[in-house]
């Protein structure tokens, strides 16, 4: 039992409200307490250390310090309870050394817990491995290695998924959500971080919140939506006053400060009106920031801010200029080098071109931009140097740069999806620079040269976009509704797969399905007879097609199965009456499937395969295909004939619908390979390389010749795995039963 000290304390934890209080508590019962036992003291350090490592990078240093503490006082603890609380233990400290930026040492810790994890030696750290998939896949991300940071997603995405961990599923939505943003996939990413959100708002996860209400903002601020921006930043900042993170605060104000500028710059666009009292308040914003935090890399970001209000503003040279030494000064030890310094040096030229163009001297205000656009193409202020840097040509009378300028911001906006600049920029010409826009206008009527025309193009496809903004606003959220119904539907589907197989001993087995799309087709279910417990019903069905239309008809078999299984005592019987009911819905579809029955007395098989379906039955290294009816269940030409299989000690069945291995027909025209005599040669060597059910099934599917066949000819593909084992083998019996898997969000 813990003391009422550390109960209480862990109310204030988990509240995420009271921080601050928690650790005062901790501290009291640390103080005050005599004699504590070694799990109380292990769990108060690694409580204290927790709560350090959430509150942000300037305290996780402090935090790895009290979850060592707590290693070393759980060194007393009974083994099991010790194993499991080291795995607790080893999670919170690789989220703190990756939060720390160490992530090489975050690496290897996720590594050898995994290691851990695979060598199945310590009770309690299958969950510990996913949250090390989800950090190696932020470590991979980092990296650039996209293709390895969205498998360990996908890894970490079915651990928590079986495991129904909510914390864990919206860190890999938040993951999922930066990869897709990287790849330009803004619509998309805003989804995967709107369900994050809404995970962590049920489960009361005020630190989690914080970090998705900041990737919603960089994501807003990419698209140059900046209300919505600055509202997400403004959340993400009230999080953090309440969680006590000064290091998320002073990144908030920043980004606030960031935010006003670039409304501030936007307003005065094409001889707007100053927009003083928005850079007086991003100014506010960056001091607050450098109050925050003594931190180098905040102070950089927080001067550059400054630097960049004050050559927003009125032309002030000697400011704008005592600014950037400053800058230039803090990042001398960093090196000029680095990815800090290159982009502290490109906003430096973007503050130079800004404030030499506010000075009236736009042709020697060109140069500095142009050089500022091409170090910052990629980065949130790439917009912002295209706008001063258009701005620049159109005043100094360079009309062929000013419209090729034209067209790489008409690229980026359709590339970020930033509808919201190209209004805001088509409504400053409109509004602001009439004379502009007589200029395109008549350029446009054939009254100039060919660039003056290409300019005159652009300008009418800004006022298009501004005149179609809100249909495309519209359209967007009409897409994104279908898009969460259409998620919606891949988590209810997915759910109709079995999430734990019944235990029998002498019977090892496993399936795995891999939808086509985000919604598949294919079902398996395998599941103990209540009346006849030694009775081993087995389903595997495909539905004629894939995708939303395939789902239905996957959730009519499986109902239908369902209600069918207590009144047959034979699968013929079975086959007929799911058939005739099938038949009935009046759906003009059909479904391949295999249904067997399994008597665990004497291993004996009746089974029934129909249509596209293969089964092969492997028995001392020979590969045999099961009879099969070319008959489709559901259809009136439907017909059934019921056979028998004796299962022998040592016996693999492989059941594989059409999704799995139509491609090896499909690929060899020739008649030069045999495509069963391939798939016998993939379930072989599946069978050499595995110990048990679920490492064949895995194996199929990473198979060269199984993943070419699966890109030739794409649809829903499913394996059941059925092994024969020894009733008194201690190894299997200790081996949880194979559960159904699936691919998880599609990335």
């Amino acid at each position: 039992m813990l003391n009422e000290w550390l109960q209480q304390a862990v109310w204030f934890e988990r509240s995420r409200d009271h921080p601050g209080r928690a650790l005062a508590t901790v501290a009291r019962w640390l103080r005050s307490t005599v004699s504590p036992s070694r799990e109380q003291t292990a769990y108060a350090q690694f409580l204290r250390g927790r709560i350090l490592c959430r509150q942000g990078k300037e305290k996780c240093t402090a935090g790895l310090a009290a979850l060592s503490a707590a290693e070393e006082a759980a060194s007393g603890m009974p083994e099991p309870q010790r194993q499991r609380f080291r795995a607790r233990l080893a999670v919170e400290r690789l989220y703190a050394l990756f939060q720390t930026g160490d992530t090489l040492a975050a690496e290897a810790e996720a590594e050898d817990l995994l290691k851990v994890a695979l060598a199945g030696e310590a009770p309690g750290v299958a969950s510990a491995a996913a949250h090390a998939r989800f950090i190696l896949a932020r470590v991979h991300h980092a990296r650039g290695d996209t293709r390895a940071a969205r498998m360990l997603l996908q890894q970490a995405y079915d651990a928590f998924r079986r495991s129904c961990q909510a914390w864990g599923l919206a860190r890999v939505y938040d993951g999922i959500g930066q990869l897709l943003e990287d790849s330009g996939h803004c619509g998309r990413a805003e989804r995967f971080y709107r369900t994050s959100l809404r995970i962590k708002q049920g489960i009361e996860d005020n630190a989690g919140q914080a970090i998705t209400q900041g990737n919603l903002g960089r994501l807003y601020l990419r698209r140059y939506d900046l209300p919505a921006a600055e509202e997400a930043f403004r959340q993400d900042l009230a999080l953090s006053r309440r969680l006590g993170d000064r290091t998320s605060q002073a990144i908030m104000a920043n980004h606030i400060g960031r935010v006003l500028r670039k409304r501030a710059v936007m307003g005065q666009a094409f001889g707007g009106s100053p927009a003083n009292d928005l850079l007086a308040s991003a100014s506010t914003h960056h001091r607050r920031s450098l109050e925050l935090v003594q931190d180098v890399v905040n102070d950089c970001h927080a001067r550059q801010g400054l630097m960049l209000a004050a050559a927003a503003g009125p032309p002030d040279v000697e400011a704008t200029t005592a600014l950037r030494q400053d800058l230039h000064d803090l990042l001398a030890p960093l090196g000029s080098e680095s990815e800090l310094g290159r982009y502290m040096a490109a906003t430096a030229l973007l503050a130079e071109g800004m404030q030499l163009r506010r000075a009236h001297d736009p042709a020697r205000a060109v140069k500095p931009l142009e050089e500022a656009c091409i170090a910052l193409a990629g980065t949130e202020d790439y917009l912002e140097g295209l706008l001063e840097l258009v701005q620049a040509q159109w005043q100094a009378k360079q009309v062929g740069a000013a419209w090729d300028t034209l067209r790489r911001i008409e690229e980026t906006t359709q590339r970020y999806r930033a509808f919201a600049f190209a209004e805001t920029l088509a409504t400053q010409l409109a509004q602001k620079a009439p004379e502009l826009c007589n200029a395109l206008t008549l350029a446009g009527n054939g009254g100039a040269g060919e660039p003056e025309r290409g300019l005159a193009s652009t300008w009418m496809h800004f006022v298009h976009e501004a005149e179609t903004f809100d249909q495309r606003e519209r359209y967007r959220q009409r897409t994104e509704v279908l898009e969460d119904e259409i998620d919606r539907t891949a988590d209810v589907v997915r759910d109709l797969l079995p999430r734990k197989l019944p235990r029998v001993a002498g019977l090892d087995m496993f399936g795995l399905v891999i939808p086509f799309d985000r919604v598949g087709g294919d079902q398996f279910q395998i599941q103990r007879r209540s009346e006849e417990p030694s009775i081993l019903d087995i389903a595997v069905a495909d539905a004629e097609g894939h995708g939303l239309s395939a789902a239905p008809l996957m959730a009519m078999f499986r109902a239908a199965w369902q209600a069918h299984l207590p009144g047959t005592t034979t699968v013929a019987e079975l086959a007929q009456r799911l058939s005739r009911t099938l038949g009935d819905t009046g759906v003009f579809k059909g479904w391949a499937s295999f249904l067997g029955r399994i008597d665990c007395r004497d291993w004996q098989l009746e089974y029934f395969l129909a249509a596209d379906t293969i089964a092969l039955l492997c028995r001392g290294g020979d590969v045999t295909r099961l009879k099969a009816d070319m008959s489709w269940v559901g259809r009136d030409s439907f017909r059934c004939e019921e056979r028998r299989l004796q299962l022998e000690l040592g016996d693999v069945l492989f059941i594989l619908t059409d999704g799995t291995w139509m491609g090896l027909f499909a690929a060899d025209c020739s008649g030069a390979v045999d495509p069963l005599a391939e798939l016998r040669e993939v379930v072989r060597e599946a069978i050499a390389r595995s110990h048990d059910a679920k490492s064949m099934a895995e194996a199929v599917f990473s198979a060269d010749r199984i993943r070419r066949s699966m890109a030739a000819a794409p649809d829903d593909a499913t394996v059941v795995v059925l092994r024969r084992t020894d009733e008194s083998s201690d190894a299997e019996n200790a081996r949880p039963p194979g559960a159904g898997q699936t691919c998880g969000p599609n990335l």
